[in-house]
Formats: structure tokens, C-alpha cells, sequence
């Protein structure tokens, strides 16, 4: 076995970063204060992650102090119909279907929910520490989670219901909000603004989350979006090309194109504000790939056709510093796949990052680091922080007991 960073002088390191959910950690260590964060983040850099992307929203509630998104509440959740409390048989059998021991684990995570809600502002005593500690913080904005699972759904969303995604064939979504409307994006802003007060170093929007279960599957058979057959997208088709939408195909040019105008109206409304106001924050997404799936396996045709996300013009007008292609393949993909694509779309004009599952052994880190460096990746996005926890502790605890081999050799490797 080879030591990946006996073989990279510093000039050549690759950067190693991990998104981080707290809320995650929460439920493995019941912790939610100060000391809870630092844990957190020191577990990071001793793994030698020195870049992170701290999760501002899940659930639907803000993971920071907010006018525009609610806290974390246990009993405002509960008064929802969500994934751990389905209050009708047919939500009860969505739930089954995702967690099949879901009767076994009911209680016991809903006894660590009640325990999750925190009178600190976790993000920023997050930049405080990661400060301290010499580590790179930014936010992790997930821009489509206005429900993560299902019941759990923003306080926009619950208000606002006229502003939803819409199917082909009129049914509405339970909570996805769409770009379309300008009061949409004019939210979104409002929660950016409020972000950007925050000492951190760039913005990593997430464009994969989508939210709600029971909205499954949210694509057709071709892995193209059904969704954005909103009033306001079908008027304006109408009006620039003179047909309806829904009498021709579902993954037409045009109206492929023409489902994406919102969101990049609120990529160069989010570009402008953060250029603004704080020009060295770097702005990077995250996006589907052709090779990407759903839930139990929906197929989702790439950024364009599936998300409706116009990542060339994106690129193309500098809107954008860097991407990463998520890392969920049916259909032959792979993360070397995913990453030439994204590249080739983008046209070489932003760094694409690697998108790589938190080792689980040294030769897996060895081959992390060998991909990176066969595809000219600078950074890696290993997915995510809390596996660090999770996968690498006490085989006692269901981990597989190589935390402290893993800190030897990717602290090391992280070291200047």
C-alpha cells in the first residue's frame, strides 16, 4: 500500500472538503451547543478536511438566526405531517417505504429530535471556530429545500402554496417552490442577504435537493423534469413560441430552455448581490449528472433536462467560480464520468471539483487521490463530514475502527 501524500509535494496537494449537516452529528452525540461545533469541526481537520460547508437549512428551518426561515422546533415540526409522524395511512406507507424498520427506530429519534433544538447561532459559532482553527468556512445554501423528506416544510412554503412546482398534468408539489415567480426569488434573496452577513469565505448552492418523498417520482421515463408546467411558464411559452407546452413533448428544446429562465434570473440576481457586497467570496453549485438518480432509483437526465438548471450560461457569464457533479449513478456512472462531463459543459471556464463518499480505507483515499490527479481536480468534495463519525468509529459502535489510521494519513496528507 502506497502513503498518498508521501507522493504529492505541497505545490500539488488537492484540497479535501466535506459538507456538514450539525443536525446530523446531533442525533449520533445529543450535542447542540458551542462545544458540540467544535467537536464537530476539530473531528474534520484532524482528518485533514480543511474546507467546509456548513448546511444553513434542513428540514425546512434555518440552521442560523433568520426573519425570513424559522428555527429548528420539535413542536412546530410535530405539528406537521412529516416522515417520523405520518398522520394518514397513505403517508404511513410512504414512510415504510423509505425506512423499512421505521416502528423499531420511531421513538428513539424522535426522542433525539426533541433534543435538536438549539439556542446558539450554529453558524456563527461555526465560522468562529473554524477561524480558529485555520480552516476554510462557507455556506451550504440548499436552494430547493423548502421540505427535506416530507412534512417538514418551510414556513415560505406553508404560505405560500400558490407558488409550487406544478406536473404536466396539474398536480401540484407538496413544498418545491418555483424560480419562476419573482416573490420566489425575491425570498431566496432575502435569506442570501442575511447569510452574507456572516464571516465566511464562499457560498456553495445545492441545486439537487428536491425535497418532499411523496412528490415521487418527480421525472418522466426519460429522466426529464415534470415539473414546471406552473401558470406563469405557460403563459410566457405561449406567448414567445405560440403553442401550449403540454401538447408537445416534455423534453423539447424549447421548453426545456425555457423551464430554466427563473433559475438563472436568480443565479445572476445571486451573483450580483454577493460580487457586491463581498467580491472574494467564491460562488460554487452542485448539479445533477446524466447518470443521476432519485429515491429508488428515478432516473434524473442531468442538470438541464432534469433539474431545469442552465449550467452553460451559467459558466458562460461568470456567474459561477466552481461546480460538482453529485455522486449518485445508475446506468454505468461513475465520479470520473460525472466530472468530464460537468467539465466539457462548462467548457473549461470553472474549476469542477471531484465528488468522492468519505473513504472508508486508506487504498480508497489512495484511489481518491490518484482520480483527482489522472482528471486535474484541485479539490475534493468527500461526502460527507459526519461519516467521519459514523464509518471510521469504534467497531463497537457499528464504525469500522480506522479513525485514528485515517487522521495519520489524510491529516498528514492535508498538512503544508
Amino acid at each position: 500500500m502506497t502513503v498518498a501524500f508521501a507522493d504529492n509535494p505541497p505545490e500539488n496537494k488537492i484540497i479535501l472538503s466535506a459538507p456538514l449537516t450539525f443536525l446530523d452529528w446531533t442525533l449520533h452525540h445529543g450535542t447542540t451547543d458551542e462545544e458540540g461545533i467544535r467537536y464537530v469541526l476539530q473531528q474534520c481537520k484532524d482528518a485533514g478536511i480543511t474546507t467546509i460547508y456548513w448546511r444553513v437549512f434542513d428540514a425546512g428551518f434555518a440552521n442560523f438566526k433568520s426573519q425570513f426561515a424559522d428555527p429548528y422546533s420539535w413542536s412546530e415540526l410535530d405539528k406537521r405531517n412529516h416522515i417520523w409522524g405520518p398522520k394518514t395511512p397513505e403517508d404511513l406507507a410512504v414512510t415504510k417505504k423509505y425506512i423499512a424498520n421505521f416502528e423499531e427506530v420511531r421513538e428513539s429519534y424522535i426522542e433525539k429530535f426533541k433534543l435538536q433544538e438549539m439556542e446558539i447561532d450554529s453558524l456563527l459559532v461555526a465560522c468562529k471556530i473554524a477561524k480558529e482553527l485555520g480552516m476554510s468556512i462557507n455556506v451550504w445554501y440548499t436552494l430547493n429545500e423548502d421540505d427535506h423528506g416530507f412534512g417538514m416544510t418551510s414556513r415560505f412554503a406553508l404560505e405560500h402554496p400558490q407558488y409550487v412546482w406544478v406536473r404536466r398534468d396539474g398536480r401540484k408539489f407538496h413544498s418545491q417552490m418555483s424560480y419562476a415567480y419573482p416573490e420566489v426569488r425575491e425570498y431566496k434573496l432575502n435569506l442570501l442577504k442575511e447569510l452574507l452577513e456572516y464571516d465566511v469565505d464562499g457560498i456553495f448552492f445545492d441545486w439537487i435537493r428536491t425535497g418532499d418523498v411523496r412528490d415521487d417520482p418527480q421525472y418522466d421515463e426519460n429522466g426529464t423534469a415534470d415539473f414546471g408546467y406552473e401558470e406563469i411558464n405557460i403563459t410566457g411559452f405561449k406567448e414567445k413560441y405560440g403553442v401550449d407546452p403540454r401538447e408537445i413533448p416534455n423534453n423539447d428544446e424549447r421548453w426545456v430552455k425555457y423551464r430554466t429562465l427563473g433559475s438563472t434570473i436568480f443565479m445572476r440576481q445571486a451573483a450580483q448581490l454577493i460580487r457586491e457586497n463581498k467580491p472574494d467570496l467564491k460562488i460554487s453549485i452542485m448539479v445533477q449528472n446524466p447518470w443521476s438518480y432519485r429515491g429508488f432509483g428515478d432516473k434524473i437526465d442531468g442538470a438541464l433536462n432534469g433539474l431545469c438548471l442552465d449550467v452553460e450560461t451559467w459558466a458562460g457569464e461568470k456567474l459561477i467560480d466552481s461546480a460538482v457533479p453529485a455522486g449518485y449513478y445508475r446506468d454505468g456512472g461513475n465520479a470520473k464520468l460525472a466530472y468530464s462531463h460537468l467539465k466539457d459543459l462548462t467548457h473549461g471556464q470553472v474549476d469542477i471539483w471531484l465528488y468522492r463518499w468519505m473513504p472508508r480505507s486508506l487504498d480508497d483515499f489512495n484511489d481518491c487521490i490518484d482520480e483527482a490527479n489522472s482528471l486535474g481536480a484541485k479539490q475534493i468534495l468527500f461526502w460527507e463530514a459526519d461519516y467521519i463519525d459514523r464509518w471510521w468509529g469504534p467497531k463497537e459502535e457499528g464504525g469500522l475502527g480506522i479513525k485514528e489510521e485515517m487522521n495519520q494519513v489524510m491529516g498528514g496528507y492535508a498538512k503544508p
